[in-house]
């Protein structure tokens, strides 16, 4: 079964700037900091890292996350509410990730989450 999106949603803030990461998309969230480091990424990384920002006043199935085939980091810059996260780990294996991880930017894990998106296995009933 493939999942389709409308491609009335917009992208997230840098999203069309997403072309083949060789390290993954990273999301920014949290703050208007993320705005900021999205840019220096941008600037120091163009072809290895792809900074996506996911505003603070923005739900996570606002956007088309183009992140099919991509693992995700996804970089808390301030405490968000767990269901924000998780709604945000659902959108983004939703839309094809790989994997999704979180973290805050000192590196601490306040809510350790991994999403494998699901394989469908062959030959099994």
């Amino acid at each position: 079964m493939s999942v389709t999106y409308s491609t009335t949603k917009p992208l997230p803030p840098y999203g069309s700037k997403v072309h083949n990461p060789s390290n993954g998309v990273w999301i920014y969230v949290g703050s208007k900091q993320a705005w900021r480091i999205a840019e220096k990424v941008l600037k120091n990384f163009p072809s290895s890292r792809a900074p996506l920002v996911l505003p603070d006043d923005a739900s996570p199935d606002k956007y088309r996350w183009p992140v099919k085939g991509l693992d995700v980091m996804v970089v808390l810059l301030e405490e968000q509410h767990p269901d924000r996260i998780h709604h945000l780990g659902f959108e983004l294996v939703k839309a094809g990730a790989l994997r999704v991880f979180t973290t805050r930017e000192d590196g601490n894990l306040p809510v350790r989450l991994t999403f494998f998106k699901p394989v469908k296995a062959e030959g099994v009933a």
